[in-house]
């Protein structure tokens, strides 16, 4: 075989490799996570929002949010509140809905230091979000 043959031979197993790789990653970074808006001052119920895009189809059933454990805050070099949060997420469409933080409680620490979790099938994705709450 020459070697334009090896060539073009390594080239289309190369782009078959990535084609591949593309149609299984493709469903696990569809959801996109975006940045957490706080609603809720000091001394109050926490109240916040976290947008979510490209849901493409998911419904609110198939997307999970958490606290992430005390393993992930570790690595991140977070410092975990256990106050209890209550994620609830809602779907407004095909393409995006949030996830709501609320607390039963009023927060009296002024900086928390989230780390949450959000799963869905074909993917997971952690953020950190550090929430400075004004009295």
């Amino acid at each position: 075989m020459s070697r334009h043959g090896i060539l073009s031979n390594t080239l289309i197993k190369t782009a078959c490799i990535w084609a591949a790789l593309s149609a299984v990653a493709s469903p696990t970074l569809a959801l996109g996570v975006g940045q957490l808006s706080v609603l809720s001052g000091l001394g109050e119920r926490l109240n916040a929002r976290i947008p979510l895009s490209d849901l493409q189809g998911l419904t609110k059933d198939q997307i999970k949010a958490q606290t992430a454990d005390d393993e992930h805050y570790r690595t991140l070099g977070a410092e975990r509140s256990y106050q209890a949060i209550r994620y609830t997420v809602d779907v407004r469409s095909d393409t995006d809905g949030e996830i709501q933080l609320t607390t039963e409680q009023n927060i009296s620490e002024p900086f928390l230091d989230l780390v949450i979790e959000v799963s869905w099938p074909g993917g997971k994705v952690l953020r950190q979000y550090p929430v400075l709450l004004d009295p």
